[in-house]
């Protein structure tokens, strides 16, 4: 493929950056920009970015043509911390005199990568560029496998998916749970019809996957079958959520304020211990950090157990209704998500600070 035809290349200069100012270790030194003029290996590049500044199937948003070139502005001045990707810029894609002769373009120039074993990454332009992002597998005859209702999944609305350690990926759904694996080609394995509406999937590096209904069940799974499920008998609260501990142990977070400790290597569930989380209710998150805590987010905070077992409650002063979720990136960065308020970043710093201050 000539890829002179398709793109106009970028440069430093065209995007406005000042590549004597910025230090070595960002990612404007170590990109590859096309040029048209020089030789070019397509198969030494892991990635390809591509502009497509697209906007005729856009609505009220003409200035998203400009989006390829703002994108690149602030990703070429961050730190290149994987330096063993290889990544190329093609530029800016030539639009075609009709929409439909830039989705063409876009699909043959996607496709001429994937075959070349190199990821596209498209700055949009608009959404609409997803279908020629699509019809590119088209072109390669490769199958985009979509799973729904017509083709055997018990319900379109999906809750949650997990995937095992074995290979196994447990689709939660509002009718019941489907097993899927890729092992041999993609398949529908088995659908669990006693797991219904799952709002909540882990998985532990056993093979073992947990899932809790809505209606409160803790179900323990291995190859795609039930291998024991349980409730909470007491009519006062019910289990909300579920994660595996590092050393194995399945953690059941309840609608009330206790965390309920299994060991499961028997196959069923073994209750050790149970947790208390103070003043946090309706428990919706477990996540652990590799330092020794464990975070738990509720519908009224955020808080946290020590190393040593000790529980503390995290200030987010306002940030304190319907934590659903949370995770630590690599920078140490601890998110966290609400369904009502947004979102909260609390970084290192500023856990070290908390964590100092509960001793």
């Amino acid at each position: 493929m000539d890829l002179s035809l398709f793109f106009e290349p970028v440069s430093a200069e065209s995007l406005h950056l000042d590549d004597k100012e910025l230090l070595s270790d960002r990612l404007l030194h170590n990109i590859l920009m096309y040029n048209p003029e020089a030789s070019l290996n397509i198969e030494e590049a892991d990635i390809a970015i591509m502009g497509v500044p697209e906007v005729r199937n856009t609505y009220r948003n003409p200035s998203c043509s400009l989006a390829p070139d703002e994108i690149r502005r602030q990703f070429y001045q961050l730190y290149n911390w994987r330096k063993p990707v290889r990544i190329l810029d093609l530029g800016n894609l030539r639009l075609g005199q009709t929409v439909e002769d830039t989705y063409s373009a876009v699909s043959e120039v996607v496709a001429y990568l994937v075959e070349n074993k190199v990821i596209p990454i498209i700055l949009g332009g608009g959404n609409d560029l997803a279908f020629a992002n699509y019809r590119a597998y088209e072109l390669m005859e490769r199958v985009v496998n979509v799973v729904d209702q017509s083709s055997g999944l018990p319900a379109n609305s999906v809750r949650s998916i997990v995937r095992s350690s074995d290979g196994y990926y447990y689709v939660g759904t509002t009718g019941s749970m489907q097993i899927l694996t890729l092992n041999c080609g993609f398949r529908q394995l088995a659908t669990l019809r006693e797991v219904i509406y799952a709002d909540h999937i882990a998985a532990d590096d056993n093979g073992h996957a947990a899932a809790v209904t809505s209606e409160g069940t803790l179900f323990l799974m291995r190859e795609g079958q039930i291998l024991s499920s349980r409730q909470i008998t007491d009519g006062a609260t019910a289990f909300k959520t579920c994660a595996f501990s590092p050393e194995g142990d399945l953690l059941a977070g309840t609608t009330g304020n206790e965390i309920h400790v299994f060991n499961i290597s028997a196959g069923y569930f073994e209750e050790t211990r149970v947790l208390n989380c103070g003043a946090l209710k309706s428990l919706k998150d477990i996540y652990f950090l590799e330092s020794g805590e464990m975070f738990v987010t509720g519908d009224n905070g955020i808080g946290y157990f020590s190393a040593e077992g000790e529980f503390e409650t995290v200030n987010t002063n306002d940030f304190n209704n319907s934590i659903d979720n949370m995770l630590m990136d690599y920078q140490g960065n601890l998110w966290f998500t609400s369904s009502r308020l947004g979102l909260l970043r609390m970084a290192p710093s500023d856990f070290r600070d908390i964590y100092s201050t509960a001793g």
